[in-house]
C-alpha cells in the first residue's frame, strides 16, 4: 500500500514538474519571440487615451514612428505634455480633448475620428486603448468616499464609457480593444483598494467583454504594467492625498492617531518604491505588440520575470501579499 502510495505521489510530482516547465518554457519563448506587426500599418489607426504623459504619451509617439495614424487622447490639450507629443511626432498624428468622464467629449472625440476617417480613404479605427488612469491612497475608513468615486469615474467607468463610444468602428474594422488594468487589479495592496477596486472591476469587464465580442472578431485585450514611474505612482503626489485624507478623517483631538497612520503611509509608500522602475521602455513594447502586432493575446504583461513573478502571485495573492508587507515593515519600521 505505501508503495502504491509513493509511486502515485512521485507520478503527480513528476507531473507538477513537467507542467512547470513546460509553462516556464512558454513564458520564455513568447517574450523571445521577435515583434512582427501587422501590415498596412498606415490604414490601422489608433485612438489612445490619458496621452498626456506616462504610458499613453510614449504609445503615441511610438505607433506615430511606426507610421500608425494616432488619435492622442489628452484631458489638457493645450497643456505642456500635449504640446510635447505634437512637437515630437508627424503629422499623421492627431490630438483630441478628451476627459474620459465626460459623456461629451466622448461624443465629440467619436464624431471626430469618423470625420477624419472619411477624409482619409481606406483608413479604419483599428484599436482603441483605454489608458487614462488615476490613483489615490488610503484606508477605507480614512479615505472619503468622493475619493472612491473619482477614482472609479475614470479608472472603470471612463474606460467602458470610451469603449461602449467606439465599439461600432472597431466591429466594422473586426479590430482590437485594448484596456491598461494592473498587476493591482489582482493583488490586494493595503490603502489602495480604490485604485486596486478600478482596476479589478475593469479586468472583469474586459473578460466579459472578450466573451461577447467574439461574434464580432473584435479582439478585447488587458495590459498589465509593472512598476513604471508615471504620475499613478508618484509616491510624494500619494503622500500627499493620503495625508489630506486623515486631516479630513480624524479631528484635531486625534493626533497621534494621525501620526500613526502617517508613519504606515511611509512604510507603504516605501514598499512601492521597490516595484517602480523609470525605465518603462518593455511595457511600451509590449502595448506596441498589443496594438499592432500579429496573434495578441488575452493579457500582456512586460517582461519574462514580471510575468512568471506576477502570474505566481495570482495563485495566492492574498498569502503573497501578506508575506511582502510584512517584509516591507519589518525593514522599515
Amino acid at each position: 500500500m505505501l508503495a502504491a502510495l509513493a509511486a502515485v505521489c512521485q507520478w503527480v510530482g513528476a507531473a507538477v514538474l513537467a507542467s512547470l516547465t513546460a509553462w516556464v518554457a512558454s513564458v520564455a519563448l513568447d517574450k523571445l519571440r521577435p515583434l512582427r506587426l501587422l501590415d498596412s500599418l498606415p490604414s490601422r489607426a489608433v485612438l489612445i487615451t490619458g496621452c498626456d504623459s506616462g504610458l499613453g504619451h510614449e504609445l503615441a509617439r511610438r505607433l506615430d514612428a511606426l507610421g500608425v495614424p494616432v488619435f492622442a487622447g489628452c484631458l489638457f490639450p493645450e497643456g505642456p505634455g500635449a504640446r510635447r507629443l505634437a512637437a515630437g511626432c508627424s503629422s499623421r498624428l492627431r490630438m483630441l480633448p478628451l476627459d474620459v468622464t465626460s459623456d461629451q467629449q466622448v461624443a465629440d472625440a467619436v464624431a471626430s475620428v469618423q470625420a477624419a476617417l472619411s477624409a482619409a480613404s481606406g483608413t479604419e479605427l483599428w484599436a482603441v486603448v483605454n489608458n487614462a488612469g488615476i490613483s489615490d491612497m488610503g484606508e477605507v475608513d480614512v479615505t472619503p468616499l468622493k475619493k472612491f468615486q473619482q477614482v472609479l469615474d475614470v479608472n472603470t467607468m471612463g474606460a467602458i464609457r470610451v469603449s461602449k463610444a467606439f465599439l461600432p468602428l472597431l466591429k466594422k474594422s473586426k479590430g482590437r480593444l485594448i484596456n491598461v488594468t494592473s498587476p493591482f487589479g489582482r493583488w490586494p495592496v493595503p490603502m489602495g483598494s480604490p485604485y486596486c477596486l478600478s482596476k479589478s472591476a475593469l479586468i472583469m469587464f474586459s473578460n466579459v467583454l472578450r466573451m461577447e465580442m467574439k461574434q464580432w472578431s473584435v479582439a478585447v485585450c488587458t495590459v498589465d504594467p509593472s512598476g513604471c514611474e508615471t504620475h499613478i505612482t508618484d509616491t510624494e503626489c500619494l503622500k500627499l492625498k493620503y495625508f489630506g485624507n486623515i486631516e479630513k478623517t480624524f479631528p484635531d483631538d486625534k493626533e497621534s492617531v494621525r501620526q500613526a497612520r502617517k508613519k504606515n503611509c511611509e512604510i507603504t509608500l516605501n514598499g512601492v518604491k521597490w516595484l517602480i522602475r523609470k525605465d518603462f521602455s518593455k511595457v511600451i513594447d509590449e502595448m506596441v505588440r498589443t496594438c499592432v502586432g500579429k496573434n495578441a493575446q488575452r493579457r500582456h504583461t512586460a517582461g519574462f520575470m514580471d510575468t512568471i513573478l506576477f502570474d505566481t502571485i495570482y495563485m495566492e495573492p492574498e498569502f503573497t501579499s501578506w508575506l511582502f508587507w510584512t517584509i516591507v515593515n519589518i525593514i522599515y519600521r
